[in-house]
C-alpha cells in the first residue's frame, strides 16, 4: 500500500504592476507533510504561507522589492518549539543585463 507523505494542496500567485515603476506580488501556498520528512520539522504538520512583496524599478535593468512572510503550522515547529507562526522580512536588489 502506498501512502502520500507530503501533498501540496494549493499555490496561488499573483502580480500587478500599477505603473510603470511599482507594482505588488502577493503568494499563498498550503503543504502538508503527513510523514514528518518534507518541511525539515521532523514532525507531522500543515504549514501554510503568505507573502507579499512591493517591487520597485529603479531605472535600467535595477529593481529593488521588500518582502513580508508569514508561516503558520497546525503544530509548534518554529522558535525553538515554542510558536506555531514566523514572520520574516528581507529586501532584494536585482539587476537586468
Amino acid at each position: 500500500v502506498l501512502e502520500a507523505v507530503a501533498i501540496l494542496r494549493g499555490a496561488l500567485m499573483a502580480h500587478y504592476n500599477f505603473n510603470d515603476w511599482l507594482g505588488l506580488t502577493a503568494r499563498y501556498d498550503r503543504f502538508d507533510d503527513r510523514g514528518g520528512t518534507r518541511l525539515g520539522h521532523s514532525v507531522r504538520e500543515t504549514e501554510k504561507s503568505f507573502t507579499i512583496a512591493p517591487t520597485v524599478v529603479l531605472g535600467d535593468g535595477a529593481g529593488v522589492l521588500a518582502e513580508y512572510r508569514r508561516d503558520e503550522s497546525s503544530s509548534l515547529v518554529y522558535g525553538n518549539g515554542t510558536k506555531d507562526s514566523s514572520d520574516s522580512f528581507a529586501v532584494e536588489f536585482t539587476y537586468k543585463f
